[in-house]
């Protein structure tokens, strides 16, 4: 593939400030895309919730889904402290970077 850019795709999960010691529900904001993030049936499913599944139960904690229609509104809810983290197929960028953890 001489001459192509390779794309990748880094899935990663955004984290404002998650409590550990609370046990309210941690609000997850999204966006839909497929196959990491949509509705089924009107159900959250897909690759990101199923991670976000194992992760919360880990954790020992709940969570309420806030889908957003792009990703700088997801973004910005975890930015402004709306949303305690995000979950999508979100690629990490410098400038990303100096504002989020990714993990």
């Amino acid at each position: 593939m001489t001459g192509m850019k390779k794309l990748t795709l880094v899935f990663c999960l955004l984290v404002s400030q998650w409590s550990f010691a609370t046990a309210q529900d941690l609000n997850i904001a999204t966006v839909q895309r497929a196959p990491f993030s949509m509705e089924v049936d009107g159900k959250p499913t897909g690759f990101s919730i199923d991670l976000l599944d194992a992760l919360t139960a880990i954790m020992g904690r709940s969570y309420r889904i806030f889908t957003y229609a792009s990703f700088s509104e997801m973004l910005d809810a975890v930015k402004t402290g709306t949303a305690d983290a995000a979950i999508a197929n979100i690629s990490i960028t410098a400038e990303r970077e100096q504002v989020m953890d990714f993990s």
